[in-house]
């Protein structure tokens, strides 16, 4: 057990080094399989003031 519980903290200290604040990620949608977007200056007004993401889909698309 003793192993398990090291070899988990060296997967989350390798895991927790990848993305860092600043870095360029793509975000994809699993079920439409299209990437999230976002605009730069597009943030949310209360809480957090985080950019926001969104997944932009046609209006067509929706009613075929």
């Amino acid at each position: 057990m003793n192993d398990l519980v090291k070899e988990f903290v060296e997967i989350i200290t390798v895991e927790l080094n990848l993305i860092k604040n600043g870095s360029i990620v793509a975000l994809k949608h699993v079920v439409t399989g299209k990437y999230l977007s976002s605009i730069e200056n597009l943030r949310y007004t209360t809480g957090s003031m985080n950019q926001l993401v969104y997944l932009f889909i046609h209006f067509f698309l929706l009613h075929q």
